[in-house]
């Protein structure tokens, strides 16, 4: 009775391991752990600083809306 139920785990443990190997080789071969830590710190950037006007912008913030600008030209000519 015991063995009996090793017929049925060691396939399905082997399935599992299988389908563990292909996930992860789908996942590095589509570029999902290219770049871990930019995401992370996205959130530190401002996204809006092309929305304050000219004349009331620091001088990081005109940096950081030349950086949109050249990045949302960069999307559009995708």
């Amino acid at each position: 009775m015991n063995m009996s139920i090793l017929l049925l785990l060691i396939p399905v443990s082997l399935g599992l391991l299988a389908l563990f190997l292909w996930v992860m080789t789908w996942a590095i071969r589509s570029g999902q752990y290219d770049d871990l830590d930019s995401p992370a710190s996205r959130i530190l950037y401002d996204e809006d600083a092309d929305l304050i006007p000219k004349d009331a912008r620091t001088p990081n913030q005109e940096r950081l809306a030349q950086q949109l600008q050249k990045k949302n030209s960069r999307k559009e000519e995708q």
